[in-house]
Order: structure tokens, then C-alpha cells, then sequence
């Protein structure tokens, strides 16, 4: 399947999650539009991202499945975009090493 033909099928498999068969509304949908607002983005513009990144994590490249976060700057507030929560936590927990110092002792951590 070509790139944009899987990306294209995942997103209609998504849109089907959020939207319900019948283009009805479900819990999942609305609780997912809070969390887009907290971040001062639409649906629409999410899926937007999906697509410039080609249903790729925004990190580390791979096929989006799973859980996925809204990859944002702490201090700015400004969007950067779609990240594995694995790649966000990873990220998050690399920077806090970095601002306590402790580069050196993790990486003689055994």
C-alpha cells in the first residue's frame, strides 16, 4: 500500500473511531476536542498535522499508532506537533536530566 493510500485508510479508520458509523458524536470525540482546545487547536488543524507528518510521529518517524500527545512548547504554548507518547515522555524525561545535571551520572547508570 503506497504511503499516502495508508495514510489516507488511517485516517478514515480514525475519523470512523471519533465520529461513530453514522457520523454520530461518542465520548472519545468530545473528550478528545477538550484536550485539542487546551493546546488552542481545532480538530481540524490535528488532522492537518496527521497529514503534513504523513501519519508519523513528529520525533521519531514511525507510523503513528497507539497513544499520541500533542507535542507543545512548555514556555511558548506554541503547537510543534504529533509525537508516540513514548517519544514525549522520552523527551520530557531527556530535558529534565539535562537541567539537574545529571548527564553524566545517567549515563553511568548501570
Amino acid at each position: 500500500m503506497g504511503a499516502y493510500r495508508k495514510t489516507h485508510h488511517h485516517i478514515l479508520m480514525l475519523l470512523h473511531h471519533h465520529y461513530g458509523p453514522n457520523g454520530g458524536t461518542c465520548l472519545f470525540r468530545d473528550k478528545t476536542e477538550v484536550i485539542l482546545r487546551r493546546y488552542g487547536i481545532e480538530l481540524w488543524q490535528y488532522w492537518g498535522m496527521f497529514l503534513i507528518q504523513r501519519g508519523a510521529c513528529n520525533f521519531c518517524g514511525e507510523e503513528l499508532n497507539g497513544r499520541t500527545c500533542v507535542d507543545h512548547n512548555h514556555e511558548t504554548g506554541n503547537v510543534r506537533g504529533i509525537l508516540h507518547q513514548r517519544c514525549n515522555v522520552a523527551i520530557g524525561t531527556t530535558q529534565k536530566i539535562f537541567k539537574l545535571g545529571l548527564l553524566s551520572k545517567a549515563l553511568k547508570w548501570n
